[in-house]
């Protein structure tokens, strides 16, 4: 991977994004924002793990403590949406966080942790992202990291997807089509249909 698309100084590369751990900021093309505490913790989460699933249970169990009694459904939806809003994200077709029906998540976009900033120690290959229990907000301190090594930079959807795809925009062509011949023909057979007159 080439320097400049490289994450520096403790961030980590999440496809088009820098995220700097430590402060919960999101850098892209259009420009910074600060990640909200659960928004954060979920993407960490998703980044200790690339391509692997991280499920609801486990996000749960990072979110909130035991003892906390929350709408966990309703709760887990609005912050995946809220990250996915953030990242420019779909549900449908997904470049960073897929969802697998019932279970969980995974981040499907490339992850690069990028080199140490001056003066931090130079992690080992097999080291784990940093540890992340300084970080502000709810919950329990955050699971330990797994490394994992960097997905080969692709971010283009699976090749099933484009099958989907494609099925959906010909159905939707099919459909448009045979809209188009209804109105038609339910506009020839009112123009044609007799008028009444009226009798005196």
């Amino acid at each position: 991977m080439t320097e400049d698309r490289r994450a520096t100084g403790g961030s980590i590369r999440v496809g088009a994004f820098v995220l700097d751990p430590r402060s919960g900021e999101l850098r892209g093309e259009a420009g910074r924002l600060t990640l909200s505490a659960q928004p954060l913790q979920v993407l960490l989460a998703l980044v200790e793990r690339p391509g692997e699933l991280v499920t609801r249970d486990e996000l749960r169990q990072r979110l909130w403590p035991a003892d906390t009694y929350v709408d966990f459904e309703h709760g887990l939806n609005a912050i995946i949406k809220r990250l996915r809003d953030a990242l420019g994200d779909s549900a449908d077709t997904p470049r960073y966080i897929e969802t697998v029906p019932r279970r969980g998540y995974r981040l499907v976009a490339a992850v690069d942790r990028g080199e140490p900033a001056p003066g931090e120690p130079r992690p080992e290959p097999s080291a784990s992202l940093p540890e992340l229990a300084a970080l502000p907000g709810p919950g329990p301190a955050p699971l330990p990291a797994h490394a994992a090594a960097p997905s080969s930079g692709s971010t283009r959807p699976p090749k099933g997807m484009a099958v989907v795809v494609a099925s959906i925009l010909a159905a939707l062509a099919l459909g448009t089509a045979a809209y188009v011949v209804y109105v038609r023909t339910a506009q020839a057979a009112f123009t044609e249909a007799p008028r009444p007159t009226a009798h005196d």
